[in-house]
């Protein structure tokens, strides 16, 4: 049996980076990761600039291998209005970053083993007994005591023993991924196309491009396997004239859509963050950047305690933190999804002016990538 203040159960990058947060000699941590090696994920994150600021605050960020984003380009098809949101408009190098998930994965990791914190990979966590003082996790024959047990691994052991309620919402459609080459090099420009179906990102990764595009489910197993000339021929007639032209596409894939929360995402000394927590539709990509969030804030509440860092207290606090953010990013994508997803003609012409009227408004501009990038606490 080991006793630590606090156990973080998955060593994913949010998981890692809030080990990283807690790591002090004063205090025992711990990271849990079930497996034993590095994942091959083949996901690519959008990092906002605010998410960032939280890497550097870390030095988790030289030697990082990003693609900038310094433009954003958001339209509809079959309908008018235009918005354009830049770094410049901002007063920022850049708005956000793309990045490759096993990047990031290898920093964090990497500074982890070097922070004093106890980084346990191989373990799988199957059992969790919360105490009056302290929570036991169970792998196996092994045995692990801690104060606060903080779910970042997707949350569903925490959820198979009622830990905590979970709302679910699966969308009809699929996402396909892809890796696309444009005509026109990456130049640090990324677009998001508001569909029929659902909404189309392409976001500059080295010199291509990652496509996501959300399609009814028979369109997306079939755009996946048909031929590359006929794929390229159905997106460019949906990128329109908007967009530059695809000439080639690789790595084609499709997953399952879904919207996940927590109704309250702690309970007695344990803590949801990131996917656990929450999973968002991947419009306008803040599913990351409010995970790096939770663990930010949790880390803010605790490491300012010198007491018992289950504490019911801290933890209600943590929960007054989060509640405008996550509450406010979890409404923001679904209603946008829902929004730029109808047909209905009055619906088309409102999204239109609406597009037109941020694009002509630089306030209102302003305050939508502001709270792109850092967030909803203000």
């Amino acid at each position: 049996m080991t006793e630590f203040d606090a156990i973080v159960i998955g060593g994913g990058p949010v998981g890692a980076m809030l080990g990283l947060m807690l790591a002090s000699p004063c205090r025992s941590v711990a990271v849990i990761e079930a497996r034993s090696s590095q994942s091959n994920d083949s996901r690519i994150l959008a990092l906002s600039w605010g998410t960032r600021l939280i890497f550097e605050s870390l030095n988790l960020w030289s030697g990082l291998p990003v693609t900038p984003i310094k433009r954003i380009c958001v339209s509809q098809q079959n309908g008018f209005g235009r918005v354009h949101f830049t770094s410049d408009e901002m007063g920022l190098p850049e708005l956000g970053y793309v990045v490759r998930y096993v990047d990031i994965e290898r920093m964090v990791s990497t500074e982890l083993r070097k922070s004093g914190v106890e980084f346990i990979e191989g373990t799988r966590i199957d059992r969790l007994d919360p105490g009056y003082s302290r929570t036991r996790l169970y792998s196996g024959q092994k045995r692990f005591d801690t104060h606060l047990a903080v779910f970042a691994d997707g949350g569903k052991l925490a959820e198979e023993q009622r830990l905590v309620t979970m709302n679910e919402k699966r969308y009809a459609e699929l996402a396909l991924v892809a890796r696309i080459t444009l005509e026109v090099p990456a130049t640090g420009e990324a677009y998001e196309r508001f569909t029929s179906n659902g909404p189309l990102a392409l976001l500059p990764s080295g010199s291509e491009y990652s496509l996501v595009w959300v399609l009814k489910p028979d369109e997306a197993e079939a755009y996946r396997t048909m031929h590359l000339n006929e794929f390229l021929i159905r997106l460019n007639r949906t990128l329109d004239q908007a967009l530059p032209v695809a000439i080639n596409a690789h790595e084609r894939a499709v997953f399952p859509l879904l919207l996940r929360e927590a109704v309250v995402p702690v309970a007695h000394r344990v803590v949801l963050i990131g996917n656990a927590a929450q999973t968002l539709h991947p419009v306008a990509g803040q599913g990351f950047n409010l995970g790096i969030r939770d663990a930010r804030d949790l880390a803010g509440v605790l490491v300012q305690s010198h007491g018992d860092w289950g504490d019911e207290t801290l933890l209600q606090a943590y929960v007054a933190r989060r509640r405008a953010d996550s509450g406010a990013g979890l409404w923001w994508t679904d209603h946008l999804v829902e929004w730029f997803g109808s047909q209905n003609f009055m619906i088309s012409v409102g999204r239109g002016m609406g597009l037109s009227a941020i694009e002509i408004l630089p306030g209102l501009r302003k305050w939508i990538s502001r709270k792109m990038i850092f967030g909803w606490q203000g």
